[in-house]
């Protein structure tokens, strides 16, 4: 049985929300961490290392249409 609409639409919506978590990791773990490391050398302070884990970035694509049911009865 092929995924319906609010299946289709429930997936778009949380593929969308991790892939913005995952930019938004990403832009923490690098840039983000990078000026508040160098922050803490300034002061003479010890630096944080970045999170080692390499997050791929998901690709969301387009859901395909969900087609019609087929005629009959079906179950009932």
């Amino acid at each position: 049985m092929a995924p319906n609409e609010p299946m289709t639409k429930a997936y778009a919506a949380g593929c969308t929300e991790l892939k913005t978590a995952v930019m938004n990791w990403k832009t923490m773990n690098g840039q983000d961490l990078a000026a508040f490391n160098a922050i803490l050398t300034k002061n003479n302070l010890k630096t944080v290392a970045a999170a080692p884990t390499a997050l791929p970035v998901p690709v969301c694509s387009a859901a395909p249409a969900v087609a019609p049911a087929a005629g009959g009865r079906g179950r009932q």
